[in-house]
């Protein structure tokens, strides 16, 4: 079941607009696939895209349980987002030679060892703990003690997107004119830097579920 009366929140809006910019940047960046970077860059996009739909029907649902499930499909979402978002970086800056089978199979082992605890958290609790619908703002949220793992990966993820970072920081030091331009723009639309992001931290210090 779905909550109608949601629609007009103003985090819901901007949620829906943010969906909106990461689908176009999305479309844009695959649009120009041949720059460097710019199919991993796309991706990340789409995948914000997703991450930002599947929040709205988080809050929107009623019922513990569909929260739950929308919840669990966040945590793949953004799981993949800080890898994409660091490769986009690399390619990006012309260090294809980093990119090698193993350096891009390592970085994914956390998110997905992430994906599975979500899936199965009923079994050893080690994302989050007595989860429950609190009213934050106007919207239904899932409030619940965070585990362990939460910790270790948001720490991990925020590790990667740090590095994509430092890596494009250092690009535009060096570089000059145009080729400024490119790791500037990234670096602009890194993972965390939308305004719903950043409203979104500051409801997950309730300790609600993962925006």
């Amino acid at each position: 079941m779905l909550n109608v009366a949601w629609i007009l929140n103003p985090y819901m809006l901007a949620l829906v607009v943010s969906a909106g910019i990461a689908g176009a940047v999305g479309v844009y960046a695959l649009l120009h696939s041949k720059v460097p970077g710019a199919a991993a860059y796309s991706a990340s996009a789409f995948i914000v895209a997703g991450w930002a739909v599947s929040n709205i029907l988080e809050k929107a649902a009623v019922d513990l349980g569909t929260k739950v499930f929308w919840a669990n499909v966040q945590y793949v979402e953004f799981g993949c987002v800080p890898v994409l978002w660091l490769i986009a970086a690399l390619r990006m800056t012309g260090r294809d030679q980093w990119l090698t089978s193993r350096a891009v199979v390592l970085p994914a082992i956390v998110p997905a060892i992430t994906s599975i605890l979500a899936w199965t958290n009923d079994l050893h609790g080690l994302l989050w703990s007595d989860p429950r619908i609190a009213t934050v703002a106007g919207l239904s949220v899932i409030a619940q003690t965070y585990g362990l793992w939460f910790w270790v990966h948001a720490a991990y993820s925020y590790s990667l997107i740090l590095t994509g970072v430092l890596v494009l920081a250092q690009s535009i030091e060096r570089a000059h004119g145009f080729l400024r331009t490119q790791p500037i723009l990234l670096l602009s639309h890194r993972p965390g830097g939308t305004p719903s992001r950043q409203l979104g931290v500051r409801l997950e210090a309730g300790g609600h579920a993962p925006t």
